[in-house]
């Protein structure tokens, strides 16, 4: 299961020391327990910063060994250098595809059944399935047909839950890893003991990618990076454990405790609402066909749904709130999808190739946001700097009255 928030990086006195930079960790669990290397970005790099004559794709990868909960020999994880701009967030997560899910399947396969996926073919028994619940940016960096048909031969499912009802279904926000890492990744402080093995290997980094041009910036920001990534064992130690990430995939019922398959009881008890015993019939009987229709289709449209005789979605006041039947603009916010049903992969490259405009528009506004915000931060850190130094001068304390500050100007 794979999952990304912000979290801003401050230090003792709340002061946002990445000045604008934010670092997202992007985390994917297994039902077994484990947890897949961290991959942790740290966007909002300006042109100047990451110059896009040195670095085109607009994002620098650091593997750093050791960067993991376990802090092993043979543990890693990354840390990621994005540049803002339109398609960089969806070409990081497609390198995050690249580099981190597909070797990890293929070392378990290995590892457990000595399989090779690249070039045998996969026993049943190791089919695995994906899911994920993010926006569209993640989502085009999933649907490009030949990476699905690649993974279709591979025997992997890619799905692709509704993103309303990741507290539903998603392990990560269902179990406690999502809630403690958001936590401990906001309130872990210099004061935390780090793993001070990575401070040089994390420092060589960085400092190599300065020395070759493809980083510009100062000592005090590499400083906070490298603060950030000898805490992030702490951050994975503190969050998660074998049996939390297990209980994960039990409370939405992908595994019973048994984790031999779902209990149909325990889904029917994920409804909101009070399940009569008309209801789950009703939905016990349809089951089934849902499923049939599902594995021929690969996702549900609102038409199915009422065929089926269910409700429409609607909040807490009783308002509806049907779901677009624009497969292209609003795909993200669709019911669960499989991504690597054939019929999905053909409706994509004509459908997606209709949203690119519409999703440039909104990445290109958040971007903007981001500027302005970078840009308000930079304008009130001026001032508070100016205003220190004019009431130092003036013998005044900040929490002076703004008339005391000017009185000597005045009787003068």
């Amino acid at each position: 299961m794979n999952t990304s928030y912000n979290c801003h990086y401050q230090n003792k006195n709340k002061v946002r020391d990445l000045n604008g930079l934010k670092v997202r960790f992007t985390n994917t669990i297994a039902a077994g327990g484990g947890i897949l290397p961290v991959w942790a970005q740290v966007i909002g790099f300006t042109d100047e910063e990451i110059p896009p004559d040195k670095v085109p794709c607009g994002y620098l990868i650091m593997k750093v060994p050791r960067l993991s909960a376990s802090i092993s020999e043979n543990s890693h994880g990354f840390i990621i250098l994005a540049r803002k701009g339109v398609g960089i967030e969806t070409s990081v997560f497609a390198a995050h595809e690249t580099m981190v899910i597909m070797p990890e399947i293929s070392n378990v396969r290995l590892n457990i059944a000595r399989v090779n996926d690249e070039t045998e073919a996969v026993p049943n028994y190791l089919h695995t399935v994906l899911s994920t619940d993010g926006g569209m940016t993640q989502l085009k960096a999933l649907q490009d047909p030949v990476s699905l048909k690649e993974k279709i031969r591979r025997s992997i499912d890619q799905i692709k839950y509704a993103k309303q009802a990741s507290t539903i279904q998603q392990p990560c926000d269902t179990g406690n890893f999502h809630v403690r890492e958001r936590h401990h990744s906001k309130t872990v402080s210099l004061s935390d003991l780090p793993e001070m093995n990575l401070l040089n290997v994390i420092a060589e980094q960085l400092q190599h990618f300065r020395d070759i041009g493809e980083l510009n910036i100062g000592a005090k920001t590499m400083e906070h990076i490298v603060n950030v990534g000898i805490r992030m064992p702490t951050i994975l130690q503190k969050s998660c454990d074998s049996k939390s990430l297990q209980k994960a995939f039990f409370v939405p019922d992908i595994l019973d405790s048994s984790q031999q398959g779902p209990d149909f009881d325990r889904i029917v008890a994920t409804y909101k609402k009070q399940v009569t015993v008309e209801l789950k019939k009703q939905i016990e009987d349809k089951a089934p066909l849902q499923i049939k229709e599902f594995r021929r289709k690969g996702r549900f449209i609102e038409e199915s749904f009422d065929d089926y005789n269910h409700p429409t979605d609607h909040d807490s006041d009783g308002q509806e709130h049907p779901l677009s039947v624009s497969f292209a603009l609003q795909h993200h916010r669709q019911r669960c999808t499989m991504l690597t049903n054939e019929q999905v992969i053909g409706d994509f490259a004509a459908a997606f190739s209709g949203a690119d405009e519409p999703a440039t528009a909104q990445e290109n506004a958040r971007n903007e946001r981001a500027d302005e915000m970078r840009w308000r931060d930079q304008i009130l850190n001026e001032n508070a700097s100016y205003e220190s130094k004019l009431v130092k001068a003036a013998g005044r304390s900040l929490d002076d009255p703004p008339e005391l500050l000017c009185s000597d100007l005045w009787d003068g």
